[in-house]
């Protein structure tokens, strides 16, 4: 019995570690207490608030508020890191709006900025407000709450942005500190997920000195003159083209000649339908026969008979008529044929827009154009008008050579604008290429670039919301 009593006395710790273990097998669960089932509950609570926000403003006024009933705080008071040694209150628990310039608020900033530089950056740090002078020290002394609690808000690089200084009558104790500590991580990444770690980086002087070195450049460069530019679309028209109008009312019957070919002075170009005129001609012609073969017949007998001598100067007349009416009917049946006046290059849209198509006279149909001769039009919008000189610079920029400009200068002008195609006011502008260019297609298109007189760069830049101000308020 002695011996089973020291065997089981000097007993390994393995197996008097599983023997432990069996004797606390049957053991009752732990429970926790009312009191930490509420306060599970209010930090759970805190961390489902502190991610539903979805602006950075909600987020610091739930910060603010939310942390009083959190860790028991009086008082909340979030701030932003603005410079590397400056600090900007933001957000006041119980507080909707704050007054930049109050006394309380300038004191607070300015012991935030010596508590953060003496301060262990990574932990939160218990304080006292009367432990550092500042500017209004009569009025951080005769304030209720001086109790303080330092938490400073870190990127995950370590740098510091934002801070939460809470305050209370009585001094804190490390648990809150703790909790704080813990809670820290999870409200900077809802920061960073709402604001944006660019906008939330507190600014250095290296930053600022170089945007005001950018500004001064980008004020100097505003002075700077250049050319005033505006485009505008252009089309290659034709010089002085010979007119293709209707010689008479009728009705198109042929058109003979391609459009955009070549034509030969003497070419028919189109055909009127002649039933009409042909029967003119005949009706005229057989009148004019018979017209002629009375006065043969008063001729012979005016030499017997006396009645006859005195019809003669009639039948002359009528004869005459006649006679000049048939020659009327054989000219206008002549013109049903319409013919080029000119060697050129023959310009109408389509011939299915002219067959068939009743017109009257003088009503323009085609043109014959000279290759070689052409110039620009340019319909320039009144919103982009500029000051243009006679003689003064432009650029054509057509689309079916896009890579390549070609040179021109601006010979006239219109005085009035007048409605274009698409009922916008354009001003019609006229340019001719200069020599020793390629001389483009009649009828292409592009842009055209008009150069003005020399402005400043920020009116160039400028002008059309300048003229949108003007013109809205009148100044």
């Amino acid at each position: 019995m002695a011996s089973a009593a020291i065997k089981h006395t000097h007993q390994s710790p393995d197996t008097a570690d599983a023997m432990a273990t069996q004797d606390r097998s049957p053991a009752m669960p732990f429970k926790a207490t009312q009191a930490e089932h509420s306060g599970l509950r209010r930090l759970l609570a805190f961390e489902d608030r502190i991610r539903a926000c979805e602006t950075r403003l909600e987020l610091e006024h739930t910060l603010a508020n939310e942390l009083r009933g959190l860790v028991g705080a009086r008082q909340v008071i979030v701030l932003h890191r603005k410079t590397l040694s400056k600090w900007r209150l933001s957000c006041i628990s119980s507080m909707p709006n704050r007054e930049r310039d109050a006394p309380l608020v300038r004191a607070i900033e300015h012991f935030v900025c010596a508590q953060a530089a003496t301060a262990d950056p990574e932990t939160a740090s218990l304080c006292y407000l009367d432990a550092i002078a500042t500017e209004n020290q009569d009025l951080i002394s005769a304030y209720p709450f001086r109790e303080a609690i330092w938490l400073p808000i870190r990127f995950r690089s370590g740098e510091i942005f934002a801070g939460l200084l809470l305050l209370h009558e009585k001094p804190w104790n490390a648990s809150s500190c703790e909790l704080l500590q813990r809670q820290a991580p999870m409200i900077s990444d809802t920061w960073c997920a709402i604001a944006g770690r660019r906008s939330l980086r507190p600014s250095t002087g290296r930053r600022r000195a170089l945007g005001l070195v950018a500004c001064s450049l980008a004020l100097a460069c505003m002075a700077l003159p250049v050319s005033m530019t505006t485009l505008a679309p252009i089309e290659i028209v034709a010089r002085d083209p010979v007119l293709v109008t209707a010689p008479i009312d009728g009705v198109i019957d042929v058109i003979h000649a391609s459009p955009n070919r070549k034509v030969i002075a003497g070419q028919p170009l189109l055909s009127f339908i002649d039933t009409e005129l042909r029967n003119a001609f005949e009706l005229a012609q057989r009148e004019a026969d018979v017209a002629t073969s009375r006065y043969s017949q008063l001729s012979q007998a005016a030499f017997t008979d006396e009645k006859s001598r005195h019809e003669l100067g009639i039948a002359k007349t009528e004869m005459k008529l006649r006679l000049a009416q048939r020659d009327y009917a054989k000219e206008r049946l002549d013109l049903i044929v319409v013919r080029a006046d000119r060697d050129g290059l023959l310009i109408y849209q389509d011939k299915s827009r002219l067959l068939g198509r009743p017109v009257a006279v003088g009503e323009r149909l085609m043109r014959i154009a000279q290759p070689g001769k052409v110039y620009g039009k340019i319909s320039l919008p009144v919103a982009d008008a500029i000051a243009l000189t006679r003689g003064g610079q432009a650029r054509f920029f057509l689309d079916a050579n896009p890579t390549r400009s070609l040179t021109a200068k601006v010979e006239t002008e219109s005085y009035h604008a007048e409605p274009d195609a698409t009922g916008a006011l354009v001003y019609s502008v006229r340019a001719a290429l200069d020599a020793d260019q390629p001389v483009p297609r009649i009828g292409s298109r592009g842009t055209a670039q008009l150069f003005g007189g020399d402005v400043p760069l920020g009116f160039f830049l400028f002008r059309r919301p300048i003229s949108w101000v003007r013109q809205k308020f009148g100044l």
